[in-house]
């Protein structure tokens, strides 16, 4: 009986108290520090859940694409231009030139089709986007592309920073994003494009010259009871670019 009694005073003395309270401590030191690491490590994963709840992208899903169909343009469809580039429109729509900005925008109508065209600014410096992931160098149209292919349900916690970031660039809302149905790609050794179908039937389609120094975009409406798509893309596919030596 004194032997225990012993034993309990020397396991309740002061140095040991003190060894029992470092190591809480120490341990909890250790919790906090892991904590901040974690959270400084996945403060990327912590915005993006803060801005999927706040903009309520639960539950934002991937647009169906594909190739743009290859078709014949008719022979007796006129050439028109704006700025470096040319495009070809059915006759009865050519003549119907309803607004001209010289070198940046141009628009034609007949009945129920309407066509505007737009030409960004040239500028001689390449403006293409660098991909965080890869590091490769791509058009607008193609990072367009990637985020149009993009589900919420993509995001994993392990993710990287840069996967994460890349994420959530590809997930910022856009006005087209939620009423656009279906997309086609043109890829060409001279320029890339994304036609993009909108529930609206206000189509858009954005291009740019592969090396990055041209630009636009062309709004289609088609009205009618049965729109036809195929005028469009023989429009998309019609277009050349014309860059002048200087």
């Amino acid at each position: 009986m004194a032997t225990t009694t012993q034993e309990q005073t020397t396991s309740d003395s002061p140095h040991d108290v003190r060894t029992h309270f470092t190591l809480k401590l120490i341990l909890i030191v250790i919790i906090i520090l892991s904590c901040g690491i974690l959270m400084v490590y996945h403060r990327n994963h912590l915005l993006w859940k803060y801005e999927e709840w706040q903009g309520n992208l639960h539950d934002v899903r991937a647009i169906p694409d594909g190739p743009m169909p290859e078709l014949d343009i008719p022979d007796d469809w006129v050439e028109c231009s704006l700025g470096c580039m040319t495009f070809r429109l059915p006759p009865e729509i050519a003549a119907g030139k309803t607004t001209e900005k010289i070198g940046r925008a141009v628009a034609y109508q007949y009945e129920q089709r309407k066509i505007s065209v737009f030409l960004a600014p040239r500028d001689n410096k390449p403006e293409l986007i660098q991909h965080p992931i890869s590091g490769k160098t791509i058009t607008f149209p193609r990072a367009l592309l990637e985020s149009y292919r993009t589900n919420a349900d993509d995001f994993r916690w392990s993710m990287s920073p840069q996967e994460v970031q890349r994420h959530r660039d590809c997930m910022a809302p856009h006005p087209f994003r939620m009423s656009t149905y279906s997309i086609e790609s043109l890829f060409r050794e001279d320029i890339d494009g994304i036609l993009a179908f909108d529930k609206r039937n206000t189509h858009i389609f954005n291009w740019q010259n592969t090396s990055g120094t041209v630009s636009g975009f062309i709004f289609f409406e088609d009205k009618g009871e049965k729109p036809d798509l195929d005028w469009m893309r023989r429009v998309c596919q019609s277009i050349e670019i014309v860059l002048s030596e200087e």
